[in-house]
């Protein structure tokens, strides 16, 4: 190794060659984020359509639309609310 020359960083590899999938978290289905939180996967569109917790609707031909979520957001969210609850009592 030469030691003229300076080594390439990792963010700069990652900006010239784009994300690697490898570390991208995927997108989960609403069944995933019910088993996570304990609670329907009904529910777990319905607070997404009003908002309670972040999701990504999908559009699809007609009027059907998917949901997919990330769980990292989704823990966020209910961390957030947690700790609003507890600074407003």
């Amino acid at each position: 190794m030469d030691a003229d020359k300076p080594e390439v960083s990792l963010a700069r590899k990652q900006r010239s060659s784009g994300p690697d999938p490898v570390t991208l978290e995927p997108f989960v289905k609403p069944d995933s984020i019910a088993e996570f939180l304990g609670i329907d996967p009904g529910t777990v569109v319905r607070f997404a359509r009003i908002g309670i917790i972040p999701g990504y609707p999908l559009r699809v031909s007609g009027r059907r639309t998917h949901w997919r979520f990330l769980l990292s957001e989704i823990r966020e969210a209910m961390l957030a609310k947690k700790r609003k609850r507890v600074r407003d009592v």
